[in-house]
């Protein structure tokens, strides 16, 4: 861990040494927002921000096998990562000045959030082999939105060690029954879709969260024009995409924080944009023609799910959705 100053701001929480041939890993960004408490002093600029990041729980989960026109690579298997990050930011507060250049105590502020990734397993693993997940924050990006509220975009890289040495497994199998995977997709996209879900106040408190099931459903599909070529990271575009709204119907079912423990169910829905690039024509007929007499097909598929009860009537759900494009 290293510090990072960067416009008078001190970062501290930075993993400075480079990763080198690491097999598996993701890269993935984590926005932020939080208010400070109200006892606290407005701020008038933040001095420094310390991060710390921590894996909570993974799940090895069975998805497909493919490449995706876009160059999404699935091999069958990837592990699911939960986390936590936590900051403390300290600030001079500007509740007894008129000048930002006053000189002022040094106020501090906490927050702690989640964060979900995945990491793209091999073809031939060894399910017998031990997976361990580990997480180094790249950068952190703290902004002041306003007197009250921050701004955080932490940059993180997952990493799944896999030793096959070991016949233990520190992460279970999770085969989502609730639709069977599409054979050799060819138009796909893999994403994970995460949301905190908040029970109306009249329901009753959450001791304990017993399941949560998920089922997808295309509320709207839309073809855009895109650009065409290959990024240094490999995505291609196509000059085509299917814009997909899924809308998530979800089922919560838990324990009642109160004498009798009785089991309770929760309706709510959520809804999620994903993006499939795809060609610009199918066995000599243009995309645009296949898309107006109905020949483009979309079905989304729940791979895997994740969930943890944040207080008494939050639960932080994370889904991992599969949208499979077929042209018929």
């Amino acid at each position: 861990m290293t510090k990072v100053m960067r416009e008078l701001v001190e970062y501290n929480g930075i993993t400075m040494c480079p990763y080198e041939k690491v097999p598996y890993f993701t890269q993935l960004n984590v926005d932020n927002i939080f208010c400070i408490q109200p006892e606290k002093p407005d701020i008038d600029r933040i001095v420094s921000v310390y991060a710390q990041a921590s894996i909570t729980d993974s799940k090895l989960i069975s998805t497909v096998k493919g490449t995706s026109l876009e160059g999404q690579g699935l091999t069958g298997y990837d592990v699911m990562i939960c986390g936590e990050i936590s900051l403390k930011i300290e600030y001079i507060e500007c509740e007894s000045c008129d000048s930002c250049e006053c000189n002022v105590p040094i106020n501090t502020t906490e927050s702690k959030f989640s964060f979900y990734g995945s990491v793209v397993l091999p073809q031939n693993i060894n399910i017998n082999a031990t997976i361990t997940p580990s997480v180094a924050i790249e950068d952190i990006l703290s902004e002041k939105m306003d007197l009250r509220c921050i701004y955080n975009n932490i940059t993180i890289m997952l990493i799944a060690d896999i030793s096959s040495s070991s016949n233990d497994l520190n992460v279970k199998i999770d085969n989502c029954s609730q639709n069977l995977f599409p054979i050799m997709p060819t138009y796909f996209k893999q994403q994970m879709v995460c949301e905190n879900i908040n029970l109306d106040p009249k329901r009753l408190d959450i001791e304990r969260v017993i399941d949560v099931s998920v089922w997808p459903e295309i509320s709207n599909i839309k073809l855009i024009d895109t650009a065409i070529g290959v990024s240094n990271e490999g995505q291609r575009l196509s000059g085509f995409a299917l814009v997909v709204e899924v809308n998530l119907k979800e089922k919560i079912t838990y324990i009642a924080c109160e004498p009798t423990q009785m089991t309770q169910v929760n309706y709510c829905q959520n809804s999620s944009i994903i993006n499939v690039v795809v060609p610009d024509e199918v066995n000599i007929k243009d995309i645009n023609s296949l898309m107006s007499v109905g020949r483009i097909s979309v079905t989304p598929y729940v791979e895997g799910i994740k969930f943890k009860k944040l207080d008494n009537k939050t639960i932080n759900l994370c889904v991992m959705l599969l949208v499979d494009v077929k042209v018929c």
